[in-house]
Formats: structure tokens, sequence, C-alpha cells
């Protein structure tokens, strides 16, 4: 098996941070554009900046789009990663809110390590991104005596032992 095409326009406008030319590669959004599978999304919240995400969720909203909004969001990478699951992981303190905002459902979202956004936040110590998700969205991350959902935590490949996020 090959490995996946890099779609050069959208993948060279997003890596050189060209969002303004993204429009013109709209029918490119929902498709994958890099050999880890991500979409301009995943790519945009690399860039640890809140605005690029925003504009290219804003063109969605104006163009007739084959996907909902939170279909779009949900769409994962190679790695089952959603774009919340990025932003986590790159710090994209920004991106994380919009995010939360759009699709709390995102939160409950697990990667191919059955890691949530909340797991791979905390993974990475963005401790500000942690305490944001846990409180914005109690109800998706701590039960009623404030423990950590059992969603935010998985078990070893050995299926023996479970790792939590550590939240402090």
């Amino acid at each position: 098996m090959g490995s996946p095409v890099i779609l050069e326009k959208p993948y060279g406008a997003a890596m050189s941070g060209d969002w303004e030319s993204m429009i013109e590669q709209f029918e490119y959004f929902f498709s994958p554009v890099s050999h880890s599978l991500d979409t301009v999304l995943h790519l945009a919240v690399h860039s640890n900046k809140k605005k690029p995400l925003k504009d290219l969720l804003e063109i969605v909203k104006e163009k007739e789009s084959p996907l909902t909004e939170e279909d779009f969001l949900k769409i994962k990478n190679k790695f089952g990663n959603t774009v919340l699951h990025e932003a986590t992981i790159y710090g994209n303190y920004e991106a994380v809110r919009l995010l939360v905002e759009r699709c709390p459902d995102l939160l409950k979202e697990k990667n191919n390590y059955g890691e949530t956004p909340l797991f791979t936040a905390a993974g990475f110590g963005e401790a500000e991104i942690v305490e944001f998700l846990i409180r914005s969205k109690p109800k998706q991350c701590v039960d009623d005596k404030n423990r950590l959902l059992s969603i935010h935590s998985k078990r070893s490949e050995d299926g023996l032992s479970i790792h939590r996020a550590t939240l402090w």
C-alpha cells in the first residue's frame, strides 16, 4: 500500500500560512492533504494561532458544504486525532477554546491510542488547556465528585493497567 498523496496546492498554502488562498482550495477542505492524512483544519491549528482556524470555519459556513460543521470537525488524521486533539498537542489555547465552543462533543472523541483531547492535553503538559477544558465543560470531564470520567483514561496495550490524564 503506497503513501497517501500530498495535495500540493492546499498543503503548500497551509504550510506557508497563506490562508487567504485556501478559499480557492475549498474542494480540498474535506480531504486529507498530507502524509499524516491531516485536513487543512489540522494544519491550521499547527500555526498556534486562532485566526486561520476561525477563517477556515467561516469559509465552510459561507459555502455549500458536503458535511455539517460538527462532522467536518470530527474528521480524523492517520493517528485518529481530530482537530481538537491536534490543538491540545500543539498548545493552541485559542483554537481549543473556539473548537470546544463550536463542538463540545469533540471532547468525547478518542484517537487510535484511546486518548481523548483532555488526555492529550495532559500528556503534553498543557495545564492551561486542561484547566480550561474541565472548567468550561465539567460534565464532559469530571463526575459529581470531581473525579475524572473514565472516558479520559485508557488501558495499556497489555490490557492490565489503566492510564489516566493527570490533572495536577
